[in-house]
């Protein structure tokens, strides 16, 4: 099967290595079955739900390794070169509030913008999410999606339940899709 993709409300393998905020080349994705496999799974799951729409999409974060996953705090101001060097040095993680266990750090997880110089916004991308036609994608695909109002600027979008997800099949079956589909976005 062929996972490289054209249009540009797609996303290709090639956002997985050459996306803005991290450089892995496609022999080290590809040389960690797991990650890779993550990935491809979620591709086609992401692809499935924005195919039928005009949005014009990218990557900004897909699969990051623990030492990018913690500069990326450090250079939001949560963590400090301190805690960067004993990572690497003493291999200790640190104790402050961030995501250790980040769907990232796996492959299972998209953080999704609007493709550079196109006429989408990121409320475009949000609206679609929240649609009817969104919310019933979202469910068919098995997708989960991180509160907009924590991710302002960007949609978080996985491919796992997050910890406070509890599908009740009993009661699941009676909702309607999007009561379904509402009960995907979870607050970091």
């Amino acid at each position: 099967m062929n996972n490289n993709f054209s249009c540009k409300n797609f996303i290709s393998i090639k956002d997985f290595y050459s996306n803005g905020s991290c450089k892995y080349t496609l022999s080290e994705l590809q040389n960690n079955k797991k990650v890779w496999d993550n990935l491809i799974d979620l591709q086609i799951k992401v692809n499935n739900v924005f195919q039928n729409t005009t949005l014009e999409i990218q990557i900004s974060n897909a699969y990051r390794s623990m030492l990018h996953h913690l500069q990326i705090y450090k250079n939001n101001g949560v963590l400090t070169q301190k805690d960067i060097d004993l990572y690497i040095n003493d291999n200790v993680l640190p104790t402050k509030n961030i995501p250790l266990k980040s769907l990232h750090l796996t492959g299972e997880a998209f953080d999704i913008i609007p493709l550079k110089n196109s006429k989408t916004t990121i409320k475009d991308i949000h609206n679609f999410i929240l649609s009817p036609q969104g919310l019933e994608l979202i469910d068919k695909q098995d997708l989960y999606i991180e509160s907009l109002l924590h991710t302002k600027t960007w949609l978080h979008i996985q491919s796992k339940a997050f910890g406070s997800y509890i599908k009740n099949k009993e009661n699941y079956d009676k909702l309607t899709t999007q009561e379904r589909a509402l009960k995907r976005f979870f607050n970091p």
